[in-house]
């Protein structure tokens, strides 16, 4: 079938009509209609008194969940923030029923997900030996959940009233607590690794112990080590600590090393440390260094000086 000229013009307008009506209802505040390209289903792992509860998942990869709710018998669907504050009213002081509304409307593709509650099969049991169940103080929520993708653990906080959410892995939290109890021990133990990934850990580490041997390690790392994840983890701990060498060792490394991240990250921590004893290598960095990421951290570094 063929149109003439005027046909098709209104055809092209009717068109566009319903397509800016329909994306004027989706937009309209996201509560009208679920995500494009999504299915919605009833979620009832959960009751909350005088609300209904949804998962929204895409149809397509990677089949993002997100929730939505009903509440008091409103025609609107809430979803994000709105729909914690809408519901975190009924559950009250429950923290593991606000942990799995904060896992089902704040915390990104949890929805559908439950928090961790008690050690549940083989899975990382030293970061299950220092979890805790939900637990709530104040306006503050902490809970911990599982990690689909890593296996791990997330220990996850929540400013309550805000609806903020911030998430750590498991293996950096446990990692802090060895290096809280014992920074050598841990240092030792990680640099003993063939793993560079377990090495630049037990580098940070070192930075924990704060004497004069440990200093002299991570000088000898930031100048020497093979690795150039080493030497960059060492730069940037030699940064925080200072110390005396440091920034020698560190104007070295920003003029000598290959690796253009690791010269960055040399800049960088002279700036933090503010020693104008820096001052010539940065200058020489900002003028003459073959990397343009370089150039521009020794030229910040510079304003820092003293």
């Amino acid at each position: 079938m063929t149109y003439d000229a005027p046909v098709r013009r209104t055809l092209v307008l009717w068109i566009g009509a319903l397509s800016i009506g329909a994306l004027a209802a989706c937009n309209e505040g996201d509560k009208k209609m679920p995500p494009f390209g999504s299915k919605s289903s009833a979620w009832n792992e959960l009751s909350v008194p005088g609300a209904e509860l949804f998962v929204e998942t895409d149809k397509s990869f990677p089949y993002r969940a997100t929730g939505s709710a009903k509440v008091d018998g409103t025609r609107g669907t809430l979803r994000g923030k709105e729909a914690f504050d809408a519901t975190r009213s009924k559950v009250g002081g429950d923290a593991t029923a606000l942990a799995t509304l904060a896992m089902l409307f704040l915390d990104d593709g949890t929805a559908g997900k439950k928090p961790w509650t008690k050690p549940d099969g083989p899975q990382v049991p030293d970061q299950q030996a220092i979890a805790k169940p939900p637990a709530l103080s104040g306006d503050n929520l902490v809970y911990w959940r599982f990690h689909i993708q890593t296996a791990d653990l997330m220990r996850c906080r929540v400013a309550v009233s805000r609806g903020e959410i911030t998430c750590e892995m498991g293996g950096d939290v446990l990692q802090a607590e060895r290096v809280a109890k014992d920074p050598a021990g841990t240092a030792k133990a990680d640099l003993a690794s063939d793993n560079p990934f377990i090495r630049a850990r037990g580098i940070r580490a070192l930075g924990a112990v704060g004497d004069d041997a440990s200093r002299a390690q991570l000088i000898d790392f930031a100048l020497n080590a093979h690795s150039p994840l080493e030497r960059r983890t060492a730069v940037e701990v030699l940064g925080k600590a200072g110390g005396a060498g440091v920034v020698d060792a560190l104007s070295r490394v920003l003029l000598g090393d290959k690796g253009d991240e690791v010269r960055e990250a040399a800049a960088t921590a002279l700036g933090q440390l503010r020693d104008p004893g820096g001052r010539d290598a940065l200058q020489r960095a900002e003028k003459g260094d073959s990397n343009a990421r370089v150039q521009v951290a020794a030229a910040e570094a510079l304003k820092q000086l003293k």
